[in-house]
């Protein structure tokens, strides 16, 4: 009886693996919430906010769809715009790259 305790408890420990696209998500969906209820005395941001809250709730959906499928969507895309490379700045994709830095 006590090893059947012992067992249920170990598993009861352990935690579910984190899942960091669905954690960003829902803490966007939290500060949109938490924004339109401060912006109820203008109704054109709390228009905006309700038109960005579809648009995430959409985005999140089409991602959870293409995911099952196997294909992985970034939440966040960063892009760095330039008008000139030299290949030296801070955070150089080619400079991580060149330098044996990057190990993917």
């Amino acid at each position: 009886m006590r090893d059947s305790q012992d067992q249920g408890a170990s598993r009861s420990l352990t935690a579910p693996p984190f899942d960091l696209t669905r954690y960003l998500s829902e803490s966007i969906e939290q500060i949109v919430k938490n924004a339109l209820a401060s912006t109820l005395r203008t109704p054109a941001q709390s228009a905006f906010l309700l038109r960005y809250a579809k648009t995430l709730a959409v985005g999140n959906a089409r991602r959870d769809e293409l995911e099952a499928a196997g294909e992985h969507i970034p939440l966040f895309l960063i892009a760095t715009i330039t008008d000139a490379c030299n290949l030296h700045c801070a955070g150089c994709f080619h400079h991580a790259l060149s330098t044996g830095m990057a190990q993917n």
